[in-house]
């Protein structure tokens, strides 16, 4: 019986994980007063015109973040044609100014700047305020002209040389996951920031943090170790022959 080398073997396996890595962009510029960062956006490129959308908020000692109404979510996509979402998921905290908190219900996507931070061609509304935010937002997103590549090529900087972004509302957290609204909201992009805001002009570049998938990993591990056999095995022939 033939053998597959060990080597081509992990490349083979390699070709077989590698799986799109996921863009994270951190969202830490803002034009309001409070540590940042807020949350970040993670976006996984599943075909040359879908990609899964992970929106996820933060929290900063007793200070909690979430993302609600005009403007939950932003992205500038880089792509021309008409966009759609699917497999909508989310999550709240358990009370809201010690209430249920109000369901998502988004609007149809349109666009719109995110207060001064430029103009996004992807934009989601959400109803109400403080009372409907949200701590994570999930979706697929779909355009019917695109051909991304990698994570990377789904967004590209806007005007303002911004990518993603969404409207954050701040709370102190009490006992029993209860976000209290503190009346404090405001808009934050990708970017590194400090305490206090940070918007207006200038840019928080375009390209996400590209994170390795585990898989891909752990083949190319695999396939490290494979290669050092190889070698070892191949020395000892050597001394034998």
């Amino acid at each position: 019986m033939t053998r597959l080398p060990f080597t081509a073997l992990c490349l083979s396996l390699l070709l077989i994980a590698d799986r799109s890595e996921a863009a994270i962009y951190t969202l830490g510029v803002s034009n309001f007063a409070s540590p940042s960062p807020f949350g970040q956006i993670e976006v996984i490129r599943t075909g040359s015109n879908t990609a899964t959308v992970n929106l996820t908020a933060f929290t900063s000692g007793s200070t909690g973040y979430l993302f609600g109404n005009g403007g939950i979510i932003g992205l500038n996509l880089n792509a021309t044609g008409t966009s759609s979402i699917s497999s909508i998921s989310y999550t709240q905290p358990a009370l809201i100014n010690g209430n249920t908190a109000g369901a998502l219900a988004l609007d149809p996507i349109g666009t719109g700047n995110l207060n001064g931070f430029g103009d996004f061609n992807f934009k989601l509304t959400n109803f109400d305020g403080a009372t409907h935010a949200v701590r994570t937002l999930s979706f697929t997103l779909a355009n019917t002209i695109a051909n991304w590549t990698t994570d990377a090529d789904v967004l590209t900087a806007n005007d303002k040389g911004y990518v993603a972004g969404g409207h954050v509302f701040t709370y102190n957290i009490a006992a029993d996951d209860n976000y209290i609204d503190v009346n404090l909201t405001g808009y934050a992009v990708n970017g590194a920031g400090g305490e206090g805001g940070g918007g207006g002009e200038g840019g928080g570049g375009g390209g996400g943090e590209q994170m390795p998938e585990p898989t891909s990993l752990a083949v190319f591990s695999l396939l490290i170790a494979g290669a050092g056999a190889g070698s070892w095995l191949s020395r000892k022939r050597a001394m034998h022959a």
